[in-house]
């Protein structure tokens, strides 16, 4: 998080569990250091195996931006096409009016 607010350019901070099997965000300790981050003024972006549960419960953080890509797809599978009831699904989870992009 430091090296992001040291770096002028950097204005966003992504958030992801590389590690599988290794849990999600909501299996660590990763609020505080969202709030950090947000603190700081950087705009914060969360990944890595988010569903619908995941990202209703993850939208307490406040995010600005979540990343998916099987969630979005048909079957769940990330090399199927984007599936727009999917997508429409997870946009409700995190309590967005915003079309997603």
């Amino acid at each position: 998080i430091q090296a992001a607010t040291d770096t002028p350019e950097c204005r966003v901070i992504l958030f992801y569990t590389w590690k599988k099997p290794g849990g999600t965000l909501l299996d660590l300790t990763w609020k505080p250091r969202i709030e950090r981050a947000k603190n700081s003024g950087l705009s914060v972006a969360l990944a890595g195996s988010l569903d619908v549960e995941t990202i209703a419960r993850l939208a307490t953080f406040e995010p600005e931006i979540f990343a998916v890509r099987g969630a979005a797809c048909v079957g769940g599978d990330r090399l199927a096409s984007i599936d727009p009831e999917r997508v429409a699904r997870l946009v409700k989870a995190a309590g967005s009016s915003v079309e997603p992009r």
